[in-house]
């Protein structure tokens, strides 16, 4: 591995623990790779989410918290439950974000 393989393995370590075996880290890197991250430093400032589950739930929740946690959009209570969020991840979200399922999950990263 070069010093920038070795940084970015690191790096995914320490931020996402003791979950991934080494098998799982390279293919994450891999799928990093696709996304132009390869670095350590790309890996930290691209990574916006992290979900347990796959993606079809993962795009709803991850559209729910950048508008509400992240943009603090003040939605009245009467509105919430209406907004769809899978359509808010679809039509605006998606176009600035890059994700992809793993075994481990679903990942969120801001497009280069």
């Amino acid at each position: 591995m070069s010093e920038d393989e070795k940084d970015l393995y690191d790096a995914i370590t320490d931020k996402l623990g003791e979950k991934w075996t080494h098998e799982e880290t390279i293919e994450f890197m891999e799928e990093l790779d696709d996304i132009g991250i390869t670095t350590a430093n790309e890996f930290e400032e691209a990574f916006a989410y992290e979900h347990d589950g796959y993606s079809s739930y993962a795009e709803k929740e991850f559209a729910e918290y950048w508008c509400v946690d992240v943009m603090d959009a003040q939605i009245p209570d009467i509105v919430f439950a209406a907004v769809d969020w899978q359509a808010v991840w679809d039509h605006n979200l998606r176009y600035d974000f890059d994700s992809f399922e793993t075994a481990n999950g679903t990942y969120f990263f801001h497009n280069n």
